[in-house]
């Protein structure tokens, strides 16, 4: 059973802390592990701390800042009398604030210090800009609850695949009407979907037609059979041959599955219509469809996200894991290669359609998206080279792309798409080298991940090799072994972070910043692979003097010929 969650997204109704008479308020600094642990060990969070264990604990804890702790003490005694943390937490698909150890002395219940000290940690983050703070609380931490409510924070009704209404009416009752009625952040039931695009569509739907928090009830697309068969999966759905149609109905969100090159169009006209929406990769094909989608976003408000399935298999929660927690140290270099022969998707009914004419590189998010949220840079810099196309059955397209990206925090990654090849199986592999650490994938049939740490001797030791790798096969970190579902539980985990993190109300777990971030490279390497490996500058979509510079920019493969570009 998970634990009870709660959010708060408005940080302007919560004041600056102001310490009562006869409390002092500060932060964590060297020497405070024993007042610390003498606090936490009094509790029902306690473990036994002491100072070697307190500071093992706050060494492990991700992005670990001792501004970020606070400590009540009595100004007369100095004796610590309650704590609370600005952590974070890998939670619904991407890294959130997370107020945590809130924790006070038996002598100081009453006094008010839980309510200064989530004001302490809420206002950490809202000074560094974070637009939302998740917690995690039990069922009989009545008094804590308490505290959580009155400071703004509401409920979430949707937890990893659990419905916890019934347990949050039972604690409002026991609450008896102290906080007013129950009131769930975000929808507060779950989000009726609608799917574009039912080949592709059909198959991740499946997922959020099964989680709780959403059900599918409408589908659309422009064959007969595909919709015949839509039907046979969701019984209880419609289907329509129009997306006039689909928008125009009641559902809260579409699943964006068209055809790639219509993503971004698709999703524009979805938000124009005052739905939400999850889009498969890639965002966009031009930069001005770039510009068009990161301003219908912020105009119209509604959630959007990007379905970068590939961050969410094993292989990559762990990478990303290891680089959120600090083992692997700042990237100075990574590679990714997505190698897939596709020559047997080119044509459809016989005819050349997108798949013919993209070029490899356009398709590169799998492999860039999970090493951009790794290191947390963006690309600034890209240079693309492809290989023509000289594999029998490319349909007049390229083999393959690759590009080479320096990144805003100065690291470079190196990426390969690689559509017409003569390999079986495909591979999804990646490589990361930090300054601590490097992680290897190993490829996606094996389900392993290599990694090499210097500081890890007794790993070296079982391998037998001075410098050698430890090899071992990585559990998603969530307890749930995925491995033979949909992608390697790529499939069900995004379909899962997103239709609970749209009901919950929650920031997107891959925004339309981040989705921009990751497709725009793949675009501009190809402009640079037919235009003599040119460098390009990425531009930054969140920046208004970026975007001027992209807005007119329609200039996409050519469909006869896409070793050349036209003016859409």
């Amino acid at each position: 059973m998970q634990p009870l969650m709660m959010v708060h997204s408005d940080f302007g109704s919560v004041g600056p802390p102001a310490a009562p008479e006869g409390i002092v308020l500060r932060t964590f600094r060297d020497g405070d592990e024993q007042a610390w642990a003498d606090i936490v060990n009094t509790t029902d969070l306690g473990g036994n701390y002491d100072v070697t264990k307190v500071r093992e604990y706050f060494a492990g804890r991700p992005r670990f800042d001792p501004e970020g702790v606070f400590l009540a003490f009595d100004a007369g005694t100095n004796q610590p009398l309650a704590t609370a943390s600005a952590s974070w937490l890998s939670a619904f698909g991407r890294p959130r604030p997370l107020v945590d150890m809130l924790a006070a002395r038996s002598e100081a219940k009453g006094a008010g210090l839980g309510n200064l000290l989530c004001q302490a940690a809420l206002n950490y983050f809202g000074r560094r800009g974070e637009g939302e703070v998740v917690l995690k609380t039990d069922d009989h931490r009545i008094p804590a609850i308490v505290v959580y409510l009155q400071l703004g924070f509401r409920p979430m009704r949707f937890v990893r695949g659990e419905d916890h209404a019934a347990r949050w009416e039972a604690v409002f009752k026991e609450l008896s009407g102290k906080c007013g009625p129950l009131k769930f952040s975000g929808r507060g039931g779950p989000v009726k979907v609608g799917v574009l695009g039912l080949r592709r569509g059909a198959t991740i739907a499946v997922h959020a037609d099964a989680s709780p928090a959403g059900t599918v009830v409408l589908g659309c697309d422009t064959f007969e059979d595909v919709r015949r068969s839509f039907t046979e999966k969701f019984a209880d759905a419609k289907v329509e041959s129009r997306y006039e149609a689909l928008l125009d109905s009641d559902i809260d969100a579409v699943i964006v599955a068209s055809d790639c090159p219509n993503h971004a169009g698709d999703a524009i006209a979805a938000m124009r219509a005052g739905k939400d929406v999850l889009s498969e990769v890639t965002a966009f094909h031009t930069p001005a469809e770039g510009v068009a989608l990161v301003e219908a976003v912020e105009k119209t408000r509604r959630a959007y996200m990007m379905a970068e399935n590939s961050m969410y298999n094993n292989r990559m929660k762990e990478l990303t894991y290891l680089a959120f927690t600090g083992v692997l140290g700042e990237m100075q270099y990574a590679e990714g290669d997505y190698i897939h022969d596709v020559r047997d998707l080119l044509l459809r009914d016989g005819k050349r359609y997108w798949r013919s004419w993209q070029p490899p590189i356009f398709y590169c998010t799998h492999q860039l998206g999970p090493i951009l949220r790794a290191c947390g840079c963006r690309p600034s810099l890209v240079v693309g080279m492809h290989t023509g196309s000289k594999i029998e059955g490319t349909q007049g397209g390229m083999d393959a792309g690759a590009m080479l990206i320096q990144c805003s925090g100065g690291g470079v990654i190196r990426i390969l798409s690689h559509f017409s090849v003569i390999r079986k199986p495909e591979s999804h592999w990646i490589c990361y080298y930090g300054t601590k650490a490097t992680l290897e994938t190993m490829d996606q049939w094996v389900d392993k991940v290599r990694l090499y740490d210097s500081r890890n001797k007794h790993a070296f030791e079982r391998e037998r090799c001075a410098f050698g790798p430890t090899s071992y096969r990585p559990t998603g970190r969530d307890g749930r072994d995925l491995t033979t579902v949909g992608h390697g539980g790529s499939d069900e985990r995004v379909m899962e972070y997103w239709i609970e993190s749209l009901a919950n109300g929650l920031v997107m777990p891959v925004d339309v910043y981040e989705a921009s971030d990751m497709t725009l490279p793949g675009i501009l390497a190809y402009r640079s692979s037919i235009t003599g490996a040119q460098p390009i500058n990425v531009p930054d979509l969140r920046l208004e003097g970026d975007r001027d510079s992209c807005r007119a920019d329609r200039a996409r493969p050519d469909p006869a010929d896409p070793f050349r570009l036209i003016d859409a």
